[in-house]
C-alpha cells in the first residue's frame, strides 16, 4: 500500500506530484523489511523526501482499499494452498518464528482476514512504522545533504 493516498494527498494528487518532479517509485517487501524507493534528479530531493516521508509515516487507509488488499491476500492464500512446497515453507517458517510479530507468519491467517480493518492496520503502523526503525539511504547524495533532509522530515 505504498505510494497510495496520504493524510494530505489523494492517490491521484500523489501520482501527479511524483510525475511532476520526474520521479520513479518502487516498493518491495519481505518477511523483515519494507522498502520504498523514489528516484529523482538532484534538484528535486526535497520534494521527493516530502513524498517519501508522507507515504511512509502518514498513509491514509481507505476502507475500499483495505477490502481490495484483502481480496489480493485471499488469492495469495489460494496460490500457496495449491503449491505443497510453498505450504510447507510457510508452515516451517511460522513454526520457527511463531511469537515474533515482525518475523512470524508471512501470510495473514485466513480466518482472521475477514475481521481485519483499517483500524488494525493503523495500529500496526503506530507500533512498527516509525523513524526509530527507519533507514534512509541516498545514492549520489552528499551525506550532509541526506542528513539535513532526514532531519527535516
Amino acid at each position: 500500500m505504498a505510494f497510495r493516498a496520504t493524510d494530505a494527498r489523494s492517490d491521484l494528487r500523489l501520482f501527479r506530484d511524483i510525475e511532476a518532479i520526474g520521479g520513479v517509485v518502487h516498493k518491495s517487501a519481505g518477511r523483515d523489511f519494507v522498502r520504498y524507493n523514489i528516484s529523482v534528479l538532484p534538484h528535486q530531493l526535497d520534494a521527493a523526501a516530502q513524498i517519501l516521508a508522507e507515504t511512509t509515516f502518514a498513509p491514509r487507509f481507505a476502507h475500499w482499499d483495505i477490502e481490495l488488499q484483502k481480496q489480493q491476500v485471499q488469492l495469495e492464500h489460494a496460490a500457496i494452498a495449491a503449491c505443497s512446497e510453498r505450504s510447507v515453507y510457510e508452515n516451517v517458517h511460522a513454526a520457527a518464528f511463531y511469537d515474533d510479530a515482525t518475523l512470524g507468519r508471512h501470510q495473514a491467517v485466513a480466518d482472521n482476514l475477514a475481521s481485519f480493518s483499517s483500524d488494525d492496520l493503523a495500529k500496526f503502523y503506530d507500533q512498527y512504522v516509525n523513524t526509530a526503525g527507519a533507514v534512509l539511504v541516498g545514492s549520489g547524495i552528499e551525506h550532509s545533504t541526506l542528513t539535513d533532509i532526514a532531519n527535516s522530515y
